[in-house]
């Protein structure tokens, strides 16, 4: 970027134009995203490691509601029982979109998506696409890869597989979308601690990237 604000490629040197959209910074970008992915990588096969070493994510359930008198603490009253979840049942593999060209595992196709998480003997399988753009793009990248997806994911279904899909939406000053907070917490039953250092380091790596 010159003094006049001009950016090397001719256009205007926002930060926005710079961080995402500059096509002669489409290898930084890559490499970020790929960053990012390395970082969800690592902390997914951890817990896969614990679900095959038999350490399933656990479901809270409520017993019991007991009606609470005057002056009782209400908490005390309600009786929880944490069970596996058996959406995790079986062995679980990973594959993610980095250095080696992902081959999908479930059925013959050239489409890549970042990541593949599945059980070959449950036949159910997660598949995830990461977006790490400047903010007010995520929503329309979703939407863009959702379409993408849509006939892969049909197609794994009529051959037998149980489908889920997930977006990724990550901001490149550090922004983390909700909805991914809400699947590592609730589909992929990261604790509390574990989703805070995820996140933070996600969003450290993708400060430090950009």
């Amino acid at each position: 970027q010159s003094k006049d604000e001009t950016c090397k490629c001719g256009q205007k040197g926002t930060m926005k134009h710079i961080l995402s959209h500059c096509p002669l910074g489409l290898d930084r970008r890559t490499w970020r995203h790929n960053q990012v992915l390395k970082v969800i990588e690592a902390k997914f096969k951890e817990k896969l490691e614990d679900i095959n070493k038999g350490k399933p994510p656990k479901i809270e359930k409520l017993e019991k509601i007991n009606f609470v008198k005057e002056g009782k603490d209400p908490t005390a009253m309600n009786k929880k029982s944490a069970k596996p979840d058996s959406r995790w049942d079986g062995s679980w593999k990973i594959m993610v979109d980095l250095e080696n060209p992902l081959v999908f595992p479930l059925i013959a196709t050239t489409q890549r998506p970042d990541i593949v998480l599945w059980s070959p003997e449950k036949r159910k399988a997660i598949i995830m696409e990461l977006t790490v753009s400047w903010e007010d793009n995520i929503r329309v990248a979703e939407e863009r890869k959702e379409q993408r997806y849509k006939d892969l994911v049909e197609r794994c279904e009529e051959d037998g597989w149980e489908m889920e899909y997930f977006h990724v939406g990550v901001g490149a000053r550090g922004f983390i979308e909700k909805g991914f907070v809400h699947v590592i917490r609730h589909r992929l039953g990261f604790t509390q601690s574990e989703t805070s250092k995820l996140i933070k380091e996600m969003q450290e790596t993708v400060e430090k990237a950009s």
